[in-house]
């Protein structure tokens, strides 16, 4: 199944600063269409991040995905916008 954390037996700062990363990456991702982390290329680690955001705490804590991914929609519309 592999590891939840990445060192020891409790969540640390490591896993904190990653998974919320992987969480972010993945909406940003969705908008700009081109995928970072595959599952196939970083299956340790996709699957990792997968396990790691189902433990409750961590599930209840991290920011809605739709509304990251509404986030990055605008960052990207600002971004890319040239009437400006």
């Amino acid at each position: 199944m592999g590891r939840i954390v990445f060192g020891g037996d409790n969540i640390n700062a490591v896993d904190l600063a990653f998974s919320s990363l992987a969480h972010w990456l993945g909406a940003v991702e969705e908008v700009v269409g081109v995928k970072v982390l595959e599952a196939n290329k970083f299956p340790k680690f996709h699957g990792w991040t997968e396990r790691f955001k189902q433990v409750p705490v961590i599930k209840d804590n991290l920011p809605d995905y739709d509304e990251l991914v509404s986030f990055f929609e605008g960052v990207k519309e600002q971004l890319t916008d040239t009437t400006t």
